[in-house]
């Protein structure tokens, strides 16, 4: 039986144990194929990557007696996914698709009483391109003509829900329902760092109806607001 280091080189020689590796205590998350660590490159939300998982003793050899499934978690991706080492103290081309933005990204690799809380260490995902804009605050009424008590903000956001930082879209905002509303102030804003900050958003209509606003951004799917 060999093992071989996390690196891959070998760490067995004639004069050593028969199993130079001790039990499992961790697994080991890389690019499928090899030992590239994910952090070698910036992964897109929405692309489907595949991974290698390896168990491992304390010292870093793979332990190629394993077998088992392993299950991978991530604050990248919802929901968990298996992976089935048959052989060799590892498996490949475990796909995962990542759909949360952001650095520190990370898979952790769980079986049994042994949990690797971050196998793969940290990486970057970056948000898919510009789908939607979405309300992350939402407007609250004022006095009747007078400025919104709370203003609205919106972002730019992928397929996702991340926000497109690099995203400078103008955002319109306009009277999505309700009759005989006026909508003043500066209806127009442009987004820095993909999110549009409203200011002094005034309406005026009859009193005791109800207003939803719109926003919208070109071809990107608008967002309509909550009732106010």
């Amino acid at each position: 039986v060999a093992a071989v280091n996390a690196d891959g080189t070998g760490a067995y020689t004639s004069g050593q144990s028969a199993t130079p590796f001790g039990a499992v205590t961790q697994f080991k998350v890389t690019m499928s194929g090899g030992t590239t660590a994910l952090s070698a490159a910036d992964k897109t939300a929405g692309d489907a990557f595949a991974v290698r998982v390896t168990a491992q003793d304390d010292d870093g050899l793979t332990n190629t007696d394993y077998t088992g499934d392993v299950s991978l978690t991530s604050n990248s991706f919802s929901g968990t996914v298996t992976a089935s080492i048959a052989s060799g103290g590892l498996v490949d081309s475990i796909s995962v698709t990542p759909t949360v933005a952001g650095a520190s990204r990370t898979i952790s690799a769980s079986a049994g009483s042994v949990t690797s809380a971050n196998a793969s260490g940290n990486f970057t995902v970056t948000p898919a391109e510009a789908a939607a804009v979405g309300v992350t605050t939402e407007p609250v009424g004022g006095a009747p003509g007078g400025v919104l008590a709370t203003q609205p903000v919106v972002a730019v956001i992928d397929d996702y829900g991340n926000t497109v930082a690099g995203s400078s879209a103008s955002v319109v905002a306009s009277i999505a329902s309700g009759s005989n509303g006026t909508l003043g102030g500066t209806t127009t804003v442009t987004a820095s760092s993909g999110v549009a900050t409203f200011t002094d958003l005034t309406l005026d209509g009859d009193q005791g109806e109800t207003y939803t606003l719109s926003f919208a951004s070109g071809d990107l799917t608008s967002a309509t607001s909550a009732s106010l």
